[in-house]
């Protein structure tokens, strides 16, 4: 089973058949957010704890502010 496959099956790509291509979609808005914070987790080791704490106030009140601008479903 390959990568595209698993994230189906775990619901968190929809995919779309159109003559002999297949495009793929993120479900969830929030996916992007969640790799970057990943990023800047590797980015921030060398930080001291409170710098790190500031990063991670400001990835929390980013997070806040998009789930804010996502519709209500």
């Amino acid at each position: 089973m390959n990568h595209l496959n698993v994230l189906k099956k775990a619901h968190v790509v929809e995919s779309e058949k159109r003559g002999k291509h297949v495009f793929y979609k993120l479900v969830y808005n929030c996916i992007p957010w969640l790799i970057d914070c990943m990023k800047v987790r590797n980015e921030v080791l060398h930080l001291s704890r409170a710098e790190q704490l500031a990063v991670a106030e400001k990835q929390r009140q980013d997070l806040i502010s998009h789930l804010k601008s996502l519709p209500l479903e």
